[in-house]
């Protein structure tokens, strides 16, 4: 009894948060020799679609051609459009969120989306 009780909590808890399919966002990496990144989780979380990478270090990025550790990425979703970008550092493994979509629409089939990673132009 004291299980299925754990379980109605823990269920309550997580409706807030919906895992998605890892193929809906697609990684096109410019530095995968250097610095990659695995897909873990997929979530809407505070209205916003969070990608969860593992990312690995295989080299300095400067082998790769970037000037710096500084990394840059875009996001576009099925249409085009940009839905998001940002900078990251590349020195060390971690796991790496990224906001794929900040307003998802939820209760429709996901559009498809593209994560662009590449090096930082030069400040």
């Amino acid at each position: 009894m004291q299980l299925r009780i754990a379980c109605t909590i823990v269920v309550v808890f997580l409706s807030g948060c919906s895992s998605l399919p890892l193929h809906t966002v697609q990684i096109q990496n410019g530095v995968r020799d250097c610095y990659s990144f695995e897909p873990r989780e997929l979530v809407i979380t505070d209205k916003q679609l969070i990608l969860t990478t593992q990312t690995r270090l295989h080299k300095s990025t400067g082998y790769c051609g970037c000037k710096s550790a500084l990394l840059s990425y875009r996001v576009r979703n099925k249409n085009g459009d940009d839905s998001g970008s940002g900078q990251i550092l590349s020195r060390e493994e971690k796991q790496q969120d990224f906001v794929i979509d900040r307003k998802p629409e939820t209760g429709k089939p996901m559009k498809g989306y593209t994560l662009m990673i590449g090096c930082a132009p030069p400040l």
